[in-house]
């Protein structure tokens, strides 16, 4: 049997932001009925004032007066914690098993159902909202019960607690993730039990999810100081993180920040748990860029100070010249030819190796020449999609690369243009490379191609009758030559991280 109710609430949720499609009651007269608070958050690990939270105008609201889920909506204006619901429509045909009382829960799902015993199940939502100083519509769920199947009187209760994370240092958030660190269940299915006067007593499915993500819209902009942090609000279950959390954080510029902690901590219903966090992106990948180290080598064991002055090698001991296998630097190597494809201006598709964890693969490149300065879109629809920037300037290849973050729908016209550098340059990498030349195979030999090229070693060696040849990284700032180099050439190093 159901029974049509027109139901009095007295609850604590968030005000949302755009109201839902607004549908008709079924006629029935609402009737006002006194209202009753039935419990209050505790705050004690809060350091804001005193929270309250409200009702938005057309909130949905499953209900039952039986086993059906029928869809109630908020009778009253957006900013009221008090008022009425009504049935939208007609509800569902049909007519469900008795139950012994009438339970709501907030937000209303199709897919919320309810057993003739009274457990209910649902769906906790692993995607929040976010919503200034609160938490966002439907993020809270809320269920309440009657004393019988005539009482009308629905006190809802929270069903989980809230850790608020007060974030500071800058820059602009896209989203925040909250996980465990030993596989807590946090979101979606759970059963719910709760009884008149009780609390809900709320267990998570084997299935459920391990993580929630706060979704930030546009961007929120962080505060600078831990004193005016912005607020960011996770409704969460009651769990206990046995091993700590973990949050990941995404800005406008495609940077991450993760950080733990490994204490354990326990979210206990209706408690705020408040959280500073001082904000440090960082860029998801290491860039090719990265790897390249300051300056040349001044020697076999230790680097230049300058693009002026640096030392020459050889693939082979010969002229009493140093050579290749006599360098030794700590934490750095004669990078492959591939490696050096990763910074040169190149082919559109070329083999690049990126660091020690990156297999040798195609990765795609477009370059445009503006007023003989060399401008690239490389690693296109990769995480590693990034601007270059090349120009020949004071005898040196000036290389500079800004990261654009996988899809970033920055075209090659957008970033052939000094105006679009100018901007926003403070996160930019760069790295001069001397344009030097090289010494010819003689005992006295006379440096070509000084100011105009760069030539430098690579670790790979050539396929040929010559087992000392290697192969060069031979560029300038607009194209890349392939070129070969005998054991008796003299070049200069740059080294890379390994």
């Amino acid at each position: 049997m159901r029974r049509n109710i027109i139901i009095v609430l007295s609850a604590f949720l968030a005000a949302g932001c755009s109201a839902l499609e607004t549908a008709d009651p079924d006629g029935n007269t609402p009737k006002v009925f006194h209202v009753r608070q039935d419990e209050e958050f505790d705050t004690r690990t809060y350091v804001d004032s005193d929270l309250h939270h409200y009702w938005t105008r057309d909130d949905r609201v499953s209900v039952f007066t039986s086993t059906q889920n029928e869809q109630y909506k908020f009778d009253g204006n957006t900013g009221d914690d008090t008022g009425t619901i009504s049935k939208v429509g007609s509800g569902q045909s049909g007519s469900g098993s008795q139950i012994p009382s009438n339970y709501a829960i907030y937000p209303y799902n199709t897919s919320t159902t309810i057993s003739t015993s009274g457990v209910v199940s649902l769906t906790l939502p692993s995607s929040q909202t976010y919503a200034d100083g609160t938490f966002g519509q439907g993020a809270n769920t809320m269920m309440a019960v009657t004393r019988n199947s005539e009482d009308n009187y629905l006190s809802f209760k929270n069903l989980g607690g809230y850790i608020v994370l007060k974030l500071y240092g800058g820059g602009t958030v896209k989203s925040i993730t909250i996980s465990g660190n030993d596989g807590e269940k946090i979101a979606g299915k759970a059963n719910v039990n709760l009884s008149y006067g009780s609390e809900p007593s709320t267990v998570m499915s084997s299935s459920a999810t391990e993580s929630i993500t706060l979704d930030c819209g546009v961007g929120v902009a962080l505060a600078d100081s831990k004193e005016n942090a912005t607020a960011f609000w996770f409704a969460v279950p009651p769990v206990t993180f046995s091993k700590g959390f973990t949050i990941s954080a995404l800005n406008a510029k495609g940077w991450i920040m993760t950080k733990s902690s490994t204490k354990s901590r326990t979210v206990e219903r209706n408690v705020v748990y408040s959280v500073p966090v001082k904000a440090e992106f960082k860029r998801p990948v290491k860039l090719p860029i990265e790897y390249v180290a300051e300056y040349n080598l001044a020697n076999a064991t230790s680097f230049s100070t300058n693009h002026y002055t640096f030392g020459w090698f050889m693939a082979e001991k010969q002229f009493n010249f140093p050579y290749l296998d006599q360098i030794k630097v700590s934490g750095y190597h004669i990078p492959t030819i591939y490696e050096w494809n990763g910074i040169i201006p190149a082919s559109s598709s070329n083999k690049i190796t990126i660091g020690s964890d990156v297999i040798e693969q195609e990765f795609a490149s477009d370059y445009k020449n503006v007023n003989g300065i060399n401008y690239g879109k490389r690693f296109t629809g990769t995480e590693y999609e990034s601007a270059y920037r090349y120009e020949l300037s004071g005898g040196n290849v000036i290389i500079t690369c800004r990261y654009l973050g996988k899809d970033s729908g920055i075209s090659l016209n957008t970033i052939a243009s000094e105006s679009w550098w100018s901007s926003g340059s403070s996160d930019d990498i760069s790295r001069t490379i001397p344009a030097a030349g090289y010494y010819a195979t003689s005992s006295t030999p006379t440096i070509t191609n000084q100011g105009t090229r760069a030539y430098y070693w690579s670790s790979t060696a050539v396929e040929s009758s010559n087992p000392a040849a290697h192969q060069v990284a031979s560029f300038t700032a607009t194209a890349k030559y392939g070129m070969q180099a005998a054991n008796s050439c003299r070049l200069p190093v740059r080294l890379f991280e390994d």
